[in-house]
């Protein structure tokens, strides 16, 4: 790359790439919150209140498998100041205002794109829709931008310094998760190479996270940028049937 198309988070967070780091969540990690299929069993301590502003900022995301799952209370949002949600299944403008009211009327600032296709750049059909939530101290410098619809949102925080925050929702593969099939891995390759090019010209730090559907392995060889750390839970965050795998996690 040259200097001035180099991804802004070299020598912000790290100097080594490509490097997978295992983090341990501060605040535990239970990747089923109650629902069957994906994830181990688990629990998450219940503090009274969500963060404070003035602490350090706390990132959660979670695959919801649907709207239900986030007006049920099933996504501990006051464990976060900022949560990506991934596959929340809404459509239409009529399903998504009222979603974004009730999470307003929760004291949480929102965006929702909707579940829509991947967009040209992205070939296969379906996506579930991503959204992010945020306490409203954070505060943002511009408006959210939809840089893949249904899969990728950007968020540009008024933090000092600035940054960033993606949502990404990657493309599931039609199979065994652990051995993706060609067609997935080459459309989230291609997803990848969206969203980075949009992290390149914003010139900021950022974090993403999400469900990216890919193995950090194989992120971590479809990533040449310099400068990226892929850090994930250290345990997995899908299990269905034999399948085990880590597919969300964060990248910064």
């Amino acid at each position: 790359l040259k200097a001035d198309e180099q991804i802004p988070n070299r020598g912000y967070w790290v100097h080594v790439h490509p490097v997978v780091r295992h983090v341990t969540p501060p605040l535990g990690f239970d990747a089923t919150l109650g629902f069957p299929g994906e994830g181990p069993e688990g629990s998450l301590p219940q503090p009274p209140t969500r963060p404070r502003a003035g602490q350090p900022l706390t990132l959660g995301t979670a695959n919801t498998g649907g709207q239900k799952a986030i007006s049920a209370g099933k996504v501990p949002l006051h464990l976060a100041h900022f949560w990506g949600l991934q596959e929340h299944r809404l459509r239409d403008p009529e399903s998504i205002a009222r979603a974004a009211a009730a999470t307003r009327r929760q004291g949480w600032s929102c965006y929702y794109t909707a579940a829509s296709g991947g967009g040209p750049s992205t070939d296969l059909p379906w996506s579930g829709g991503v959204a992010g939530f945020w306490v409203p101290e954070l505060g943002l410098r511009a408006q959210p931008e939809i840089v893949v619809p249904g899969r990728v949102l950007y968020i540009h925080l008024a933090a000092r310094p600035a940054l960033g925050i993606y949502v990404v929702y990657g493309h599931a593969n039609q199979g065994n998760k652990q051995h993706p099939s060609e067609e997935s891995r080459e459309a989230n390759r291609r997803l990848l190479h969206v969203w980075l090019s949009h992290a390149r010209s914003m010139r900021i730090p950022f974090i993403a996270i999400g469900d990216f559907n890919t193995a950090p392995t194989d992120m971590q060889e479809m990533i040449t940028d310099p400068g990226l750390l892929i850090a994930t839970p250290d345990t997995y965050t899908f299990h269905k049937g034999n399948n085990y795998n880590t597919l969300d996690y964060a990248i910064l």
